[in-house]
């Protein structure tokens, strides 16, 4: 850990969260700085350059994961938690068996999420260890469980995934946008998505065709296979402003 003040690098691609957060976590007096993009090569250039204890780092950064940023960030000395509204354990689990300390909600009150992130930066626990180590068992787990699997439902990308796994619940386009921290445009697109992945014409008969599927199965996809369906190369680069 650095001498002084705590040193923060937000990774965080929703502009207006991450203005505030900043903002909060100054005040709290932390040093704060966020890279100037989110490929890997600018997030991994400000990580050296700043040198923080901790990284906050958003799982989604646009329509990619930041999955391959966590082992190199760690390399580098800082200690990773992700910052995210999924509760889901065998995508925590990934993000674990990578090398992250823990993981912040999105949605928990202020106090504590600045709480969880002083732990962070002193060495403590952000997560329990038997919390971290049962996320880390489901993952490899599944990974097992997803390597004989193939179906139609292996073409989602991420997403999809998680939207249609949504829209089986019950939810609307504009209640997963809300949950999801996301346009309802985005959301729309990434329903269009999954109707033609699943060569279906509505909502109703995506979620039909999974529930004669028996889809999800009991253990959620495997993140190991996450991407984007059309990542950006890696020359390229998304600034760090504006919402999905």
């Amino acid at each position: 850990m650095s001498d002084g003040a705590g040193r923060v690098l937000l990774v965080e691609d929703y502009e207006c969260v991450a203005y505030a957060l900043a903002a909060v976590l100054t005040g709290h007096g932390l040093v704060v700085e966020r890279p100037t993009g989110f490929a890997r090569r600018t997030v991994l250039a400000k990580a050296r350059e700043f040198r923080p204890d901790v990284v906050l780092l958003d799982f989604w950064l646009g329509q990619r994961d930041s999955l391959d940023l966590i082992e190199p960030l760690t390399k580098l000395g800082s200690r990773v938690t992700m910052f995210t509204a999924m509760d889901n354990p065998i995508v925590l689990g990934e993000c674990f068996d990578r090398g992250a300390v823990g993981s912040i909600s999105k949605i928990q009150p202020i106090e504590d999420l600045i709480g969880a992130i002083d732990d962070a930066i002193a060495g403590r626990d952000v997560v329990s260890p038997q919390e971290r180590h049962s996320c880390i068992v489901q993952a490899r787990a599944n990974r097992e469980l997803e390597g004989g699997r193939s179906d139609p439902f292996r073409d989602l990308t991420p997403r999809e995934d998680e939207v249609l796994r949504l829209m089986i619940s019950g939810q609307r386009a504009v209640d997963i946008a809300r949950a999801e921290f996301i346009a309802i445009s985005t959301v729309r697109t990434h329903i269009r998505a999954v109707l033609n992945k699943l060569g279906v014409g509505s909502q109703v008969e995506a979620v039909a065709l999974a529930r004669q599927n028996g889809w999800p199965p009991a253990m959620p996809a495997n993140p190991a296979r996450w991407g984007p369906s059309a990542p950006p190369a890696d020359g390229e680069d998304r600034p760090a402003s504006g919402a999905e």
